[in-house]
């Protein structure tokens, strides 16, 4: 066989988009650019959407589709598990996988109160069930390429960025390991750890 050949046949191979946790912006970082992407010139329920849709896109690192197909009956208290209340429950539909499966984040009311002021604003400010609605009346959900476009165009990142945003972060500022990240983002195996939390030579100091 013609050894030309068969080297056109292999394929290069893809790079990560983020090589290195310093390109992770932190979890403060997240924070202040949601809080700061909404255009203040025009108070309209669309310039909150994408603020929201940002937001709970990092806070639950779910895919924009997921983020999207979200409404206020997703957000509950667990009385039985949680009396005194600390952590605001979102309930979230899987897309990806071939049957319907849902996952539970914890918001935590005191590490993110920030967003939960966010969210709470944003339920009094607008009726209705559905969050995304296109005209606020919950007829027809705003696009999933419309929505990648506007995340990118504000924030300069892509949608899957706050994935990995938020995955690496769980590990770096709250301590949780992969059983913790399999549990909060719904993995089935402990490698996908590996392409969602970044990890540098930082992480060393203090153990060695």
């Amino acid at each position: 066989m013609n050894p030309i050949k068969i080297s056109k046949r292999i394929k290069k191979p893809r790079l990560k988009p983020l090589e290195l946790a310093s390109q992770i912006p932190s979890s403060e970082e997240f924070k202040e650019m949601i809080l700061n992407m909404r255009r203040k010139r025009f108070e309209t329920r669309r310039e909150y959407q994408w603020q929201l849709l940002a937001c709970l896109m990092y806070l639950t690192g779910a895919r924009v589709s997921e983020v999207l197909d979200l409404n206020k009956s997703s957000f509950t208290l667990d009385e039985r598990n949680d009396p005194e209340g600390k952590y605001v429950i979102v309930s979230i539909k899987t897309l990806k996988q071939e049957e319907i499966r849902y996952r539970n984040v914890l918001i935590n009311r005191n590490h993110d109160s920030w967003a939960l002021e966010l969210i709470q604003s944003f339920f009094d400010k607008y009726p209705g069930d559905k969050l995304f609605s296109m005209y606020g009346d919950d007829s027809r959900l705003i696009s999933r390429n419309f929505a990648w476009k506007e995340i990118k165009d504000r924030t300069g990142y892509r949608n899957h960025f706050f994935r990995h945003g938020r995955a690496t972060n769980c590990e770096r500022e709250l301590g949780m390991d992969s059983g913790d990240l399999m549990v909060m983002f719904g993995w089935k195996t402990p490698y996908m750890t590996s392409i969602y939390v970044h990890r540098d030579w930082l992480r060393l100091i203090g153990k060695v």
